[in-house]
């Protein structure tokens, strides 16, 4: 959201995580610095600044590369993104291309039966 307004700054992006997340037992405020929080992992606290956080999400994908990958001789390459476009508006971001990239993903997969093959591991006693 912060992204997508213009107007939002990393600290105006903390303060909503701030207001989402404070009841949240994975999650904690900083005290020792204005712009972090922190998460709860199972394998220890991690602490997060967010100091150039809402400038890495605008991360558009270049039309360079978006030229590059669409005029490709290789019809895969060609099928990963559409063409750059002159108009004004909304581009897609990196974020945004991988989550349009995994839900196709998953739309071929869930479209399909799948048959998963199950790795099984001998029981170190050697026996049935």
């Amino acid at each position: 959201e912060e992204c997508m307004l213009g107007k939002g700054t990393d600290l105006s992006f903390l303060d909503k995580v701030h207001e989402k997340h404070q009841k949240n037992e994975f999650y904690f405020k900083s005290k020792t610095s204005k712009d972090t929080f922190g998460i709860h992992h199972y394998a220890g606290s991690v602490t997060y600044d967010v100091n150039g956080w809402l400038e890495k999400n605008r991360d558009t994908v270049k039309d360079d590369i978006r030229r590059i990958v669409t005029t490709s001789e290789d019809a895969l390459m060609k099928s990963f993104m559409e063409p750059p476009s002159d108009k004004k508006g909304k581009k897609m971001t990196v974020g945004g291309f991988f989550v349009n990239q995994v839900q196709l993903l998953m739309d071929l997969i869930n479209s399909t039966n799948p048959h998963w093959i199950r790795c099984v591991k001998a029981h170190p006693a050697k026996k049935p």
